[in-house]
């Protein structure tokens, strides 16, 4: 009666007529359904089959795994749901687990699951190393509404700027802003929604040109604009992210002979009076290198020695995690004789003899 109740809080039991009565709601309707099916279907493990069980004074179901079925389970996350994962006692060759009726019950869905699986366990064993790895990130500010005449700190030497402006071409309106250093003005660019858009720089060209690359037609755009300095100085412009602007600042390209204040490390921006296109404006981290570990598998290898403290694990995720946060864990090799994943201070690489 109580297998068929399980997991069903406080059901309503009443005895009429010499038949049990009993009140469920939709919910614990479909679980009693389930329990009604799995005891229709269950059999009782004899102790010399791969699991059998049995459920003592305190409710709690004692299972008896045998060596190859708790290989199977340990290493294909068998305890998946099941948290923290259960000790285990050794007799007689099994192992013996206790866990609460819910934690049974999510422990049978598991093992039904693994028996009908066609992955194979692993029956040797296999190691993985900390290895670095290097990935590229852009990180940025939050969009900041543009206000005219203001300083802003903006180290364009680490950062590109992004502008926002809703202009339709023709309107006559234009983004403007100027570069200073700390104090002088070293630099800048104007760009005019005309008939055509056009630019002019500060301290470089004294008069308008029209973009090389045509900027795309739509009326919101997002210009990018980046010093470089990796050769000399370098403007490049982005519009909705298409390079439409990318030249050199030095005395061929420039008819101001005070170029060279370009040259100057660029700390602060100010949007002029006169700015009427520019809405918002952000500042996005020029690309850098972000470096992190991750493991790399190696087959029939293994690392010599556990780290200190806890170092089996049932899966291998857990064990990449806790080898993270280990100064004495060097990589994680798996064990086909107890299925778990196991913390090794080693990192020479041996092969396995099993």
């Amino acid at each position: 009666m109580m297998d068929l109740l399980a997991f069903i809080q406080s059901p309503i039991i009443n005895l009429r007529s010499g038949r049990y009565i009993i009140e469920l709601s939709a919910a614990q309707w479909g679980i009693f359904e389930l329990n009604v099916k799995r005891l229709s279907t269950s059999t009782v493990h004899p102790s010399t089959s791969s699991m059998s069980y049995t459920i003592n004074s305190s409710g709690k179901y004692v299972i008896s795994i045998a060596p190859e079925m708790w290989k199977m389970i340990m290493s294909r996350d068998g305890f998946a749901g099941i948290h923290p994962v259960p000790h285990y006692k050794l007799e007689s060759g099994r192992y013996i687990i206790e866990l609460t009726a819910v934690q049974w019950g999510i422990f049978e869905l598991n093992v039904k699951r693994l028996s009908t699986s066609t992955v194979h366990p692993s029956t040797s064993s296999m190691s993985y190393l900390k290895r670095l790895t290097t990935s590229t990130v852009h990180p940025s500010t939050s969009w900041i509404p543009v206000k005219r005449d203001v300083y802003y700190n903006a180290n364009l030497e680490k950062n590109s700027l992004l502008i926002k402006t809703d202009s339709a071409l023709g309107s006559g309106k234009a983004l403007f802003v100027y570069f200073y250093d700390q104090n002088d003005i070293i630099g800048g660019i104007v760009i005019r929604f005309r008939n055509t858009l056009q630019y002019r720089l500060w301290a470089c060209t004294t008069y308008y040109k029209v973009f090389p690359t045509t900027p795309p037609t739509t009326r919101e755009k997002v210009w990018k604009i980046t010093v470089d300095r990796t050769a000399g100085v370098r403007l490049i412009v982005h519009c909705n992210g298409e390079e439409v602007l990318n030249i050199p600042i030095d005395g061929k390209t420039c008819n101001w002979r005070n170029w060279k204040l370009w040259t100057r490390n660029i700390g602060k921006i100010k949007f002029r009076s006169w700015d009427n296109a520019s809405d918002y404006y952000k500042l996005e981290h020029l690309p850098s290198k972000v470096t992190t570990e991750r493991l790399c598998k190696f087959d029939g290898m293994y690392l010599s020695g556990y780290s200190s403290g806890v170092h089996n694990y049932s899966s291998l995720s857990q064990a990449e995690t806790q080898c993270s946060t280990r100064n004495d864990c060097g990589g994680v090799t798996y064990e086909p004789y107890t299925g778990y994943y196991t913390l090794r201070r080693g990192t020479d690489l041996r092969k396995s003899p099993s």
